[in-house]
């Protein structure tokens, strides 16, 4: 018995130091706003898509996969991150009670986004920075540029891309915690003034 234990200890932890050898990880990007829901208060905005900026864009991979040695490969680049933040954003001020379109409308939200990375190692590691407009009759009410680090160690994960996933989404939904912290105070001012929005 104590040599069965003897050679399965070391196996283990040799599994563990291994893991992500040989492959690589296609993260699938999902957003679930966490916000409480909240009435329709009335005022509709106009959100743009975000634009794609990223140093990058096209270079088929946002990270890399690293087992406790060395790289084992990429973290493949999905197609979709200008679609994936623009709906988050979309999902948080819904929930907020605002009502969205991209037709025109008096307060207009825009952004840019800079960087969406993340790693596979023995944590998962991932950073977005992202910067956020909002305007009003051709008047900038907000401009400010959001930067969100996010990491989890776990151990023994072996689905790489549900890792990676999951690290992507928590991390957005930090970002956009913050984004929200700072738009509707302006949007509210604006409300309060009496001009029509």
């Amino acid at each position: 018995m104590k040599k069965n234990v003897k050679f399965i200890v070391p196996l283990i932890l040799l599994v563990f130091s291994l893991q992500g050898f040989m492959f690589y990880a296609k993260p699938t990007l999902v957003y679930e706003s966490t916000a409480e829901k909240q009435q329709n208060n009335g005022i509709l905005i106009q959100l743009d898509k975000f634009k794609d900026e990223r140093t990058n864009k096209g270079s088929g991979a946002i990270g890399e996969t690293c087992n406790a040695f060395f790289k084992t490969g990429d973290v493949k680049e999905p197609d979709n991150i200008s679609e994936w933040v623009t709906d988050a954003l979309k999902q948080e001020l819904n929930a907020a009670g605002y009502s969205i379109n991209d037709k025109p409308a008096q307060i207009v939200i825009s952004g840019t986004i800079i960087e969406v990375s993340a790693d596979f190692r023995m944590k998962t590691e991932s950073s977005i920075i992202l910067s956020v407009k909002v305007m009003q009759n051709n008047s900038v009410l907000l401009e400010e540029l959001y930067n969100s680090a996010c990491e989890e160690f776990q151990v023994g994960q072996f689905d790489i891309s549900k890792g990676v996933s999951e690290i992507l989404e928590k991390n957005l939904q930090q970002i956009m915690s913050k984004v929200m912290k700072d738009i509707e105070p302006i949007i509210k001012e604006v409300e309060g003034s009496g001009l029509d929005i």
